[in-house]
């Protein structure tokens, strides 16, 4: 165990579909494991059902034991791709990629905790009529409209309405909610951002300041 080496890092923005890759892991039960396969899917960045940015899609054809989640993406040169999942999606094994890896760390090191964007808002989309769009010269065919305020929470401080129509955050339009999702990363808490938004028909714009969702232990 005292000869053991650091493993090297590969580059998955390199990967193409059908290279070979090779999955480890290590069971209670069964130990050492691991299955040979191929990258079956590859796209580019995407969100987690909770809004996680991952920066790279990469599906694997290959089936992971048990044990194996959790475990490294090798490719044929022994170089550690990420990590691989079968949490995140019902139809195939996925690898977090490396630099989703090394991004969350940094976050970590830096604050001790991932933080969440939050408004304390409820919202869901809704279309946009067209003569409002053209009056107010909007280019999304919908917006956000706000069904509830949390009191005292970041949109309830910026002066956020029941009945306001989200329509961007911080100069980018929000028509859905990965839209929103995009504007509240770990990295946007504390910022003071514009919110632009229609209310009665007419353009009104307020400055947020996005707050931290609140953690399960807190």
């Amino acid at each position: 165990m005292q000869n053991l080496s650091v493993p090297s890092f590969g580059d998955t923005s390199q990967l193409k579909v059908g290279h070979i890759v090779l999955a480890v892991g290590r069971g209670a039960q069964r130990g050492l494991n691991a299955t040979l396969g191929i990258v079956g899917v590859l796209s580019g960045a995407w969100r987690t059902w909770r809004g996680g940015l991952i920066d790279q899609l990469i599906g694997l054809d290959l089936a992971l034991h048990p044990g194996a989640a959790g475990g490294p993406l090798v490719d044929a040169h022994g170089l550690v791709l990420g990590i691989n999942t079968s949490g995140l999606s019902r139809n195939m094994e996925l690898t977090i990629p490396v630099s989703t890896v090394n991004r969350v760390v940094e976050h970590l090191l830096e604050r001790g905790h991932i933080g969440r964007g939050y408004l304390g808002l409820g919202m869901y989309a809704i279309p946009l009529p067209e003569d409002l769009k053209s009056a107010l010269d909007l280019s999304a065919d919908s917006g956000l409209i706000v069904v509830s305020v949390e009191p005292q929470g970041p949109g309830s401080k910026a002066g956020v309405l029941l009945g306001d129509v989200i329509v961007a955050l911080d100069g980018k339009a929000v028509s859905n909610i990965r839209d929103l999702q995009a504007s509240l990363e770990p990295e946007s808490v504390g910022k003071s951002i514009p919110v632009s938004l229609i209310r009665s028909g007419k353009p009104v714009e307020v400055n947020l300041t996005i707050g931290e969702r609140r953690r399960r232990s807190d």
